[in-house]
């Protein structure tokens, strides 16, 4: 999905079930990812309480927006749990604008905001 994202920006949906490779995850959903093909590789791990966070353009070239939100990945924490996939028992049900043209303080996390360059701009979706 890249309606209202700047160019090289993204989401990626895939559908995850434990069947297969996936066979030893717990429940299966929705694994949904921000892609920002400018940033560099995996190497700058960037997260809301991140000092500096976002004008110190720090985040994954493809995160995945953990339903948890707790961004265990970004912090390393773990390398994935039951909470970070999109499914009916999810801790959130809904994913969206962050914003809302609320104050920066309120954003709600994870959402579908563009934060490529360190700026965060509403996509509408």
């Amino acid at each position: 999905i890249n309606a209202g994202f700047k160019d090289d920006e993204y989401l990626l949906i895939e559908n995850r079930q434990p069947v297969g490779f996936d066979s030893l995850i717990s429940v299966g959903g929705f694994a949904i990812y921000l892609v920002d093909e400018k940033a560099p590789w995996q190497e700058r791990r960037g997260f809301p309480s991140q000092p500096g966070w976002p004008s110190n353009s720090n985040h994954y070239k493809i995160a995945l927006l953990q339903a948890d939100g707790a961004y265990d990945l970004e912090q390393g924490r773990n390398t994935g749990d039951s909470g970070d996939l999109w499914h009916a028992q999810s801790s959130r049900s809904v994913l969206g604008p962050g914003s809302n043209g609320t104050k920066v303080d309120a954003i709600v996390y994870p959402n579908t905001d563009s934060y490529s360059g360190g700026v965060i701009l509403s996509t509408g979706i």
